[in-house]
């Protein structure tokens, strides 16, 4: 502030030499107090510089007061609220576009304030903008991310100090992507506070194999089942929701530590949660509902369940190969619509029908519409959005949009992927009264994943009668410091976009009740979308009675009466398909069980026991099932113990103890639910453990009248007070025992 800074000596040579001095002053001051080395800038003799010192001053000379060389850092970045290790990974840097290229400042001590010097040429009054970044990340290998940022313009005079400052109210840490490059709309800076990364996820699953591809040639009610082994790889618990996104006729379910895939045939299951580097093998079923070309995927949607931090992981998968891609139905016709109608302010593009029934990605480029090559449409890259499409608290940033109709009884899958930026999904349907977007629950769906994920979104149209038509938006996420400044690259992306229609069957118990009695008879009811009137139903071989058969509550339900079984289905899970009169199919995965017939008992070897118990026992007969931890064997209402089913005509088992006396032995199978069907009795004797077993030396007469009352002499040893006696199963009447012989 001396005279000498405004002398004619500031033009000159010893301007220069000012200059070199300041830095080094500068420099030795910075050093002494944070140990830092500082960067400095000299210029030509002719040029008129000035140099910036953080906060406080730009001036021209050396006249500056060292103090002043340091910035303190606002509240807001919370950095005395990080452990140690993560502020260490802290870096500040400084940047005057056009005057000083980003620069790295350097920390104090206790991380709340930093500082740095720097020598500037202006020759003339200039105007620049003076940035301050803090950036930070997790750990040494994680990314790192934007923490926050200030900006401030400042006049900068030849030979004239200036006055920066900045002040809380100067720095951002949220209210842009830049701040949350997680996508969990949580600022970087609280994420890195409570130890989470605030950097875009990577790879949170490890998937083998990556794709799936099933062989052509299956016919509907068969099925192909392959399995996937998904591993968390993150390190941290995450929940997964694993769903079929396309892939008509495809289904997933979770298979348990025994290998044993669940029951069911669902396109999305309940989330669940996987520990780190925690596996679980998925078992995935291809029951094709008619013989088209099947393109889809699998999407594992993971939540880390602190953080909120989302990612998705797709599986790609192909099936009947050989198929020709699904025909564009006669009556399609989303008609237009202008994208002031939705708040777009770009032309809203009908989606090409031959992709979108047929399976085939839109990329951009100029895609002919007609065999001719004489219409086409031009499909561009994405550029940041200039426009939202918003109802209610749903909102997305409109990069590029697509009319669609969704036919009745057709399900509208899409998948965005391809991406080398951050980018949204969204389908909005349209109010058919007038062409806006619809405010109904559940009309608007979007996906939006942090970083290149992919996203997905689907929605079926349950009418039999009404077509839909909504609007796919793909919207570029502005991650720039100064989101809307400039229009910036365009960059590619995959939309895949397919209208599929056919019976499906509900995700949660589509069959009720999942099993029958072996003579068939049996009322069952078969839950989904899609079933046609005159649709059948084929349980495993056997096709259900047609005239008993009925499809109810709009297509969402079939009725029917379960066929009688053969010997060889008992206690095998057999498939259900039903099946619409076009001959599109709906196939469950086996599942459905027929209780074993009563069993038939011939003989028991021996047919007495000591009352004690213990006695081995061979019975042989018919209908012996081991179903449902079947056979039971019981003795005057008492479990034999060591029962082995031999074979379907013969039963080992140890009778049990009981009392002396005549009684009976049943075998019992058991139904899916629990439920016992017994054999008929068949005659048993308890022998007293004391004495010998009776034995019969002769009986006089040897016949009698099949009308009964023939009176007979039983001759032998052994006889009792308690003596009874059975002729071929049955009680004689008026017995009675002479012991005196």
């Amino acid at each position: 502030t001396g005279a000498s800074c405004t002398g004619a000596s500031c033009t000159g040579a010893s301007c220069t030499g000012a200059a070199r001095a300041l830095a080094a002053r500068a420099g030795a001051a910075l050093a002494s107090r944070t140990g830092a080395a500082l960067a400095s800038r000299a210029f030509g003799a002719r040029a008129v510089v000035g140099a910036l010192a953080l906060l406080l001053f730009v001036g021209a000379s050396a006249c500056v007061d060292e103090s002043a060389f340091s910035l303190a850092l606002p509240a807001a970045l919370r950095i005395g609220e990080l452990p140690p290790e993560r502020q260490a990974l802290l870096r500040v840097e400084i940047e005057v576009p056009g005057l000083l290229a980003p620069t790295a400042l350097t920390f104090d001590d206790a991380h709340a304030r930093v500082a740095g010097g720097f020598v500037l040429g202006v020759q003339q009054d200039t105007t620049a903008t003076v940035a301050v970044r803090v950036f930070g990340r997790l750990s040494s290998t994680a990314d790192e991310v934007l923490l926050g940022k200030a900006a401030k313009e400042i006049v900068l005079k030849p030979r004239e100090s200036a006055r920066l400052e900045l002040g809380d109210a100067d720095w951002r840490v949220d209210g842009a992507a830049v701040f949350d490059p997680n996508g969990n709309t949580r600022p970087s800076v609280d994420d890195l506070v409570a130890g989470h990364d605030p950097a875009a996820p990577g790879d949170i699953l490890d998937i083998a194999p990556s794709d799936l591809q099933f062989a052509s040639g299956v016919r509907p009610g068969e099925f192909l089942r392959q399995v996937i082994v998904v591993e968390n790889i993150s390190g941290l618990p995450q929940q997964v929701k694993a769903q079929v996104i396309g892939g008509q006729g495809v289904s997933l379910v979770r298979v348990d530590a025994t290998g044993t895939p669940e029951l069911g045939a669902p396109r999305a299951l309940e989330p669940f949660t996987l520990q780190p580097f925690q596996e679980q093998i998925f078992a995935v079923t291809f029951a094709p509902t008619n013989g088209f070309l099947v393109r889809g995927s699998i999407a594992l949607a993971t939540t880390h369940i602190d953080s909120d931090i989302r990612s998705v992981r797709e599986i790609a998968l192909f099936a009947n190969s050989d198929g020709d891609p699904q025909p564009v139905r006669a009556d399609y016709d989303p008609g237009v619509l202008a994208g002031s109608a939705i708040g777009f302010d770009g032309e809203v593009q009908v989606y090409p029908p031959a992709l979108l029934f047929g399976g085939q990605p839109l990329t951009p480029g100029t895609i002919p519409l007609d065999a001719a090559g004489e219409q086409s449409l031009v499909v561009k890259p994405l550029g940041f959005a200039t426009s939202t499409v918003a109802v209610g608290d749903i909102s997305l940033p409109a990069s590029a949009a697509f009319l669609v109709q969704i036919p009745p009884r057709h399900r509208l899958a899409i998948e965005l992927n391809g991406l080398v930026d951050d980018a949204q999904l969204g389908l909005f349907l349209l109010d058919a009264a007038n062409d806006t977007l619809s405010t109904a629950a559940g009309a608007s769906l979007v996906s939006a994943h942090a970083g290149t994920s992919p996203e997905v979104v689907q929605l079926r149209n349950p009418s039999s009668t009404d077509a839909l038509r909504a609007v796919i938006i793909v919207g570029r996420v502005d991650g720039r410091e100064d989101p809307g400044v400039g229009d910036g690259d365009l960059v590619p992306f995959q939309l895949l976009a397919q209208l599929n229609a056919g019976p499906e069957l509900d995700d949660v118990d589509p069959i009720q009740p999942t099993s029958a009695g072996f003579r068939g008879g049996d009322t069952i009811d078969i839950h989904g979308q899609g079933f046609e009137p005159g649709a059948t139903v084929r349980i495993g071989a056997h096709q259900a009675d047609r005239t008993r058969t009925a499809v109810l509550d709009d297509g969402k339900r079939v009725t029917t009466v379960a066929p009688a079984a053969d010997a060889a289905d008992v206690g095998v899970p057999l498939i259900v398909v039903v099946t619409n009169p076009d001959g599109q199919a709906a196939t469950h995965p086996p599942v459905f069980l027929y209780d074993p017939p009563a069993p038939v008992i011939d003989d028991v070897d021996p047919p007495t026991a000591s009352a004690l118990g213990g006695t081995p026992l061979v019975i042989t007969g018919a209908f012996f099932s081991g179903a449902n931890a079947g056979p039971r064997v019981r003795i005057d209402g008492v479990d034999a113990s060591n029962v082995l089913l031999v074979s379907s005509t013969r039963i080992e088992a140890t009778a049990p103890a009981g009392t002396a006396g005549f009684t009976g032995l049943v075998v019992e199978s058991l139904g899916a639910d629990g439920t016992a069907t017994p054999s008929a009795t068949f005659p048993f004797v308890y022998l007293q453990p004391d004495g010998d077993p009776p034995s019969i030396d002769d009986v006089t007469p040897a016949q009698g009248s099949v009308a009964g009352g023939t009176a007979l002499v039983i001759s032998g040893a052994g006889f009792n007070e308690t003596a009874a006696v059975r002729i071929g199963g049955t009680a004689a009447t008026g017995v009675i025992v002479s012991l005196d012989g």
